[in-house]
């Protein structure tokens, strides 16, 4: 997907990574001999997440990226006929950077999710029950600290 990092140095040399996500803003430091220190730094705003489910007729719907919190992206959902709905998150609409829960039909705080990347799987899905037509948000924090609740 032509998505990645490329670290380069002398051979044998040690190269510390460090990640830092913070308030919505990822940060990677990059410190070695040669190069010294190095930080990059973007915000999640420069991705987008969008929700594929039953909610949306299994077709990418982009998130909302909230004005006065970096880093949360949300998505409002009306329970159809049935009662529930299911959903996966995807990052820039490419399957490979799917975010999703550690095991299907999770409710919101019950799994660590998964992701982006070869850590999620494609069979599970969140899933929202509830009355037919009562109004719900799907958010997406990276402010969150557990895990569960992102």
């Amino acid at each position: 997907s032509g998505k990645h990092w490329l670290v380069s140095g002398a051979e044998f040399e040690y190269i510390r990574i460090r990640l830092f996500v913070l308030d919505g803003l990822i940060s990677v430091a990059v410190t070695s001999k040669t190069l010294g220190m190095r930080k990059f730094t973007g915000a999640s705003e420069t991705y987008a997440y969008y929700v594929v489910g039953s909610c949306t007729g299994w077709i990418f719907e982009q998130m909302t990226p909230c004005s006065n919190l970096r880093g949360r992206f949300v998505f409002p959902v009306c329970i159809g006929n049935l009662g529930l709905e299911e959903f996966q998150i995807v990052t820039d609409k490419d399957w490979s950077l799917l975010l999703s829960p550690a095991w299907t039909h999770a409710s919101s705080g019950e799994a660590m999710i998964l992701g982006p990347g070869s850590g999620a799987h494609h069979k599970n899905a969140w899933r929202i029950v509830g009355e037919p037509q009562d109004q719900f948000e799907i958010v997406l924090n990276f402010n969150e600290q557990d895990q569960r609740k992102v």
